[in-house]
């Protein structure tokens, strides 16, 4: 193993910045990566799996609290998360 390589294990790493400027307004907005609100339930985030083929890669620990409705069913939401598709 490389030196340092156990440093960030098991810690939260912060999501790059150009992430961070582009919103998903609907379900068949996800392209590429997308920051959306996510109500937080594996339901959703399965059905948004199956049915756009992303999934989470990235919930911002270090992003202000942002209510909004989840991109996926409206249901409440209190932070976006970063959803990408794997090519």
């Amino acid at each position: 193993m490389p030196a340092g390589a156990g440093a960030l294990t098991g810690r939260a790493r912060p999501c790059p910045p150009a992430d961070r400027g582009r919103h998903v307004e609907g379900r068949d907005g996800i392209a590429g990566r997308q920051l959306a609100h996510w109500d937080g339930t594996g339901e959703t985030e399965q059905k948004i799996k199956e049915e756009t083929k992303a999934t989470i890669r990235c919930i911002p620990l270090d992003a202000p609290e942002e209510l909004g409705a989840c991109v996926y069913c409206g249901k409440p939401s209190g932070r976006r998360v970063i959803f990408a598709k794997s090519y």
